[in-house]
């Protein structure tokens, strides 16, 4: 993990705070912030495609993989 330091600044009526360009998000991407006790967290709204992996994953656990038999029924 990058660790940097900075200072809070004054913008209009909020805080803000200068992030280095090597660890910037790419411009004009929308931004979730969150608190969390004393931590503040950044993160970029649309998900990443490393997520999918961890979502497939948590999918596992409701299919056994196998499928039912077919039953083949009569029609008229």
């Amino acid at each position: 993990m990058t660790t940097f330091s900075t200072r809070q600044f004054q913008a209009e009526n909020s805080q803000a705070v200068c992030i280095p360009a090597e660890i910037a998000f790419p411009p004009e991407t929308e931004l979730l912030v969150k608190r969390r006790g004393s931590r503040i967290i950044i993160e970029a709204r649309e998900e990443m495609l490393g997520g999918v992996l961890a979502l497939f994953a948590q999918l596992n656990s409701h299919f056994s993989c196998t499928r039912p038999e077919f039953i083949k029924m009569e029609r008229d």
